[in-house]
């Protein structure tokens, strides 16, 4: 495995986990310590942290399936779902270290508010761009398949998410069928019940698309017959709108592209 990782070129190795090697040595830093990578005194040892990493991303690239991970990486196919276990256990307990919130008032939240209005520069006062993005599921699930079928005629599950000017997630929110639609995830977030715990002044908003509904913590664009009006600015709104709020289509973009499994998730429900 020393092959695979040290003397592999940059691009292949971009090409075979879908990021950098820095990102991947910073990633390994970060989970390698985790108490799910000891080997247990009456259990068969396991296997350098660094294949485990290497094995999870490479199926999160979409690499085939884990028959395929096994005889890439030589190693059993049982190994292959244990060493993703494993990776998804010690990611599931960072997460929120990497995606977080700031302390309203805080002077991360003050720097947040500041450096989107000055990309902005129409909307004073936002702390966020939010959207809903559709998980696909590889399978049907067994248990109520028929609620997580979507318009676009998938199952799949719901994704709410917000990100900050630089596309980074600030906050996630996951777990309903897509056949609930962005409003109703949207409102059964803690979020939504609770905006004092997220937002400090009273005009403090998210921007959003149409998917959600017009509210003090909410701007969307203007839909039609309005949207088509260029007198009275309802054009040129909404255009500011859309030129703000692609932030957060980079960041599911970036996520995909980081992620290619999750185009189609091979797990069952």
């Amino acid at each position: 495995m020393g092959i695979l990782f040290d003397n592999i070129n940059p691009r292949a190795f971009q090409m075979l986990f879908c990021i950098s090697r820095d990102t991947f040595n910073q990633l390994l830093e970060a989970i390698q310590g985790d108490l799910v990578f000891e080997t247990k005194p009456t259990g068969r040892k396991q296997i350098e942290c660094r294949t485990q990493l290497g094995i999870f991303l490479y199926r999160c690239g979409d690499s085939g399936s884990g028959v395929r991970v096994a005889i890439h990486f030589g190693v059993a196919e049982g190994t292959v779902f244990l060493c993703i276990a494993r990776v998804v256990l010690a990611l599931l307990r960072l997460w929120k270290s990497y995606i977080k919130w700031p302390e309203p008032g805080s002077m991360e939240y003050r720097r947040l508010k500041n450096a989107i209005a000055e990309q902005s520069l129409y909307f004073e006062g936002c702390v966020g761009f939010m959207d809903g993005s559709e998980i696909i599921l590889k399978e049907k699930p067994l248990l109520d398949g028929e609620s997580y079928f979507s318009r676009k005629k998938n199952y799949s599950i719901n994704l709410q998410a917000v990100c900050d000017h630089n596309s980074r997630f600030t906050f996630v929110s996951c777990g309903f069928p897509q056949s609930v639609g962005d409003i109703n995830a949207w409102k059964a977030t803690q979020m939504y019940n609770s905006p004092d715990n997220y937002f400090h002044s009273p005009g403090d908003f998210l921007i959003g698309d149409k998917g959600y509904v017009l509210s003090r913590r909410m701007i969307i664009p203007y839909i039609k017959p309005l949207a088509d009006q260029q007198q009275g600015g309802y054009t040129k709104f909404n255009s500011y709108v859309s030129k703000s709020r692609v932030k957060i289509e980079h960041a599911f973009g970036i996520l995909k592209s980081r992620l290619p499994i999750l185009s189609r998730l091979p797990i069952r429900i």
